[in-house]
């Protein structure tokens, strides 16, 4: 810098907070303590032409007097004597420096002290300082105080880099900012930097040819120099800053205006079934850095309270905490292919279940009431490994936000009955795809800035972390609950999962890459109720396409299997060892600590390419059972598995629903998309050149 003022005359402005996205791009400015946006910069770092325009227009003998100008005063007098009116003022740049650092009431002692004061600052001060702070000092409308802060509002660019046509619009700003402001008065505005242009002629500061093309260029105001992106991010951020002038963040503000304008436009097709708000976080797995935050649809928005921030306030998440539940319970010697019962059941302290569809499935996978998300197997399993050893594995991923001993949720732990926080949610499920190492999620690039949660740990093994992604990855096993082609479906190595909380206050929805994190929320931030809208409908369509937009910015592959797991097949029907009879196969993994050891038993009563001992038997639909569709879901996407039992390994089967024959998935498997109404499924047998009806069961399908 030319010059400082020393402390006796009056501090340096202070400098607004300057709040940049990870590549630099400014997001916000917050103004300083006086509310104005400042930012000091030295003398060399303003464009001569704004010196010259305000020399020309405010002091045109500023390097030839003192403190006063007593020829311009006189002039002043006369005129406004002459006038009968003040129609001239005669002040300095030292004086209007002098009214800028010390207001002082417009009065005759006013106008004694601020002349004292111009006095002081002369002697003190050489003319560059003195050009320098008012430079810096200078009011330009619209909260900017300095030339710096007044270019990058009015131009978006530094004071360096004005024209000369920029730079005559400027100095005339500081006679009257309300008056001349460019953004509110325009053709006042412009009428004054006329002014300016005819000083700078008649003083031969500029040439003619000069003025010619400063009045023929052509250039925008870019008011939205004040930027206000990513608000409730930038909020958290400046909470943080601590006195800095300038702090850079971890988001990418192309990837989060392009989330924030999908939000709104999602949110635009759910308002009439009473969804009013929408929350997105993405987190990069490996440092865990925040690459967008949005909090609301629409910050602005009062009626739907935009400035609640969706990425930090606690509600309850659902399904969404079942994941870790499974991870658990795959270290105490569970695997994807164990079996479990999807029946009518009452914990022992009186907690009772009930499925999303208000229907049971028998006996099940691990793998498919996961992928399903069927509730009743999540509260058995909980009472089997324990709710505090569960409660222990929340925390210790950084659910902070659950402040009550795990006595006081109890099983409902299991279906997400405490309050947690978005940006936890997905930082936990990033966790998974780190191999269980827990990482603090980033917010800024800075030194100095502490990332938020708790100090890097292992949080899970990376075993059961990979089995419970390998699960929430597969389209074929959530088939049941979700359809084939879910919005937790893509094209590219996804694993996915929902959360949906009771009476539709809140539904969630995760999707994980080795590479990001994309977690979203839906609801109302006044608790109201939506009307039907599930996980599946509301944040996971949200969630998908917000995906498919990280994947472009940032391509993940698959998500790499660690030491400590086997692959090896199993009776897809018992989820044992498979039998010489089984007829159906499937490739499941495990810990090698815990390994099946049975062979299936449910097949050993057949021998290989004869009938079976008794008849082949339906087990889904079980005969008289009631499916209930989701009036959330797209019906093309509601189907049911068709599975039977005590079938040759020899035999071909084949199924038909109400004479027609059922649809098959890539596997082969059967499944029959759900319709209202009573419904009638055949199995056939072909077998040593004949077909012959095996079994015949009937279900209902209710609204």
């Amino acid at each position: 810098m030319a010059g400082a003022i020393p402390a006796w005359a009056g501090p340096r402005p202070p400098a607004a907070l300057r709040l940049q996205d990870r590549y630099g791009h400014l997001m916000r400015v917050l103004p300083n303590a006086a509310s104005l946006d400042s930012r000091p910069v030295g003398l060399e770092r303003i464009s001569p032409f704004l010196v010259l325009a305000t020399l020309a227009v405010e002091d045109q003998r500023f390097y030839e007097h003192g403190a006063m100008d007593w020829k311009a005063v006189a002039r002043a007098l006369a005129q406004n004597v002459e006038a009968g009116k003040v129609v001239s003022g005669a002040s300095t740049l030292t004086q209007q420096l002098a009214r800028a650092l010390e207001p002082r009431p417009r009065s005759l002692w006013g106008k004694l002290k601020e002349a004292g004061k111009a006095l002081s600052l002369e002697r003190e001060l050489s003319k560059g300082q003195i050009l320098e702070a008012y430079l810096n000092h200078a009011p330009y409308g619209n909260r900017c105080q300095g030339a710096e802060a007044a270019s990058q509002f009015y131009f978006g660019e530094p004071a360096s880099a004005l024209s000369l046509a920029q730079a005559a619009l400027l100095a005339g700003i500081p006679k009257s900012p309300v008056r001349y402001d460019p953004v509110k008065e325009p053709a006042l505005a412009r009428q004054r930097r006329e002014l300016v242009y005819r000083r700078l002629q008649e003083g031969g500061w500029v040439d003619a040819a000069s003025l010619r093309l400063a009045r023929a260029e052509h250039w925008h105001l870019s008011a939205s120099a004040s930027r206000f992106e990513a608000p409730h991010y930038t909020q958290m951020l400046a909470g943080l800053a601590g006195g800095r002038e300038s702090l850079r963040g971890t988001v990418d503000a192309g990837l989060q205006a392009d989330l924030q304008a999908l939000v709104h436009h999602q949110m635009l097709g759910l308002a009439s079934r009473h969804v009013r708000n929408a929350a997105m976080v993405v987190l990069d797995n490996a440092s865990g850095d925040v690459l967008a935050w949005v909090g609301s649809q629409d910050f602005d928005d009062a009626s739907t309270q935009g400035q609640v921030d969706g990425v930090s306030a606690r509600r309850q998440p659902g399904s969404a905490l079942k994941p870790f539940l499974y991870s658990l319970a795959f270290e105490r010697g569970f695997r994807p292919s164990s079996r479990i019962d999807d029946e009518p059941w009452v914990a022992p302290d009186g907690y009772a279940a009930y499925n999303y569809d208000r229907s049971y499935h028998g006996s099940i996978s691990l793998r498919r009431a996961l992928a399903c998300s069927y509730n009743v197997p999540a509260v058995r399993l909980c009472s089997a490994v324990g709710t505090q050893p569960f409660y222990d594995r929340l925390k210790a991923l950084g659910f902070d936000s659950l402040d009550q001993p795990a006595a006081h949720y109890g099983l409902g732990l299991a279906l997400g009955n405490g309050e947690v926080s978005l940006l936890e949610l997905a930082n936990a499920y990033a966790t998974l795809a780190r191999g269980g190492r827990y990482l603090p999620v980033r917010v800024a690039l800075d030194d100095g800035v502490a990332p938020l949660g708790q100090a890097p740990h292992q949080a899970m093994p990376a075993a059961s972390a990979w089995l419970v992604l390998q699960v929430l990855q597969d389209n074929a096993a959530r088939m049941p609950a979700f359809g084939l082609n879910s919005a937790l479906s893509a094209p590219f190595p996804l694993a996915a999962k929902t959360g949906t909380t009771k009476d539709y206050h809140d539904n969630w929805c995760v999707g994980v890459t080795p590479a990001w994190t994309v977690a979203v929320w839906c609801g109302n931030f006044d608790a109201s109720p939506m009307q039907h809208v599930s996980g599946i409908t509301g944040a996971g369509p949200l969630m998908h396409d917000a995906a498919l937009r990280v994947f472009k910015r940032q391509p993940s592959g698959a998500f790499a299997r660690p030491p400590g797991l086997a692959a090896f097949d199993v009776c897809a029907d018992s989820g044992d060892l498979p039998g010489p009879h089984c007829p159906r196969r499937q490739a499941e993994f495990a810990l090698r600590s815990a390994l099946p050891q049975a062979t299936c038993s449910l097949h050993a009563g057949l021998l290989g390419g004869a009938k079976a001992v008794g008849r082949p038997r339906i087990l889904a639909p079980a005969d008289g059972a009631r499916y209930v569709l989701d009036p959330g879901v797209d019906p093309r996407s509601q189907a049911l598995q068709l599975l039977a039992e005590g079938v040759p390994r020899s035999a071909v089967l084949s199924w038909r629903v109400d004479g027609q024959a059922s649809e098959q998935d890539d596997r082969g498997r059967s499944f029959y998309r759900l319709r209202r109404g009573w419904h009638a499924v055949q199995l056939s047998v072909f077998e040593g050149g004949h077909t012959r009806t095996a079994a015949t069961v009937s279900f209902r399908v209710l609204n």
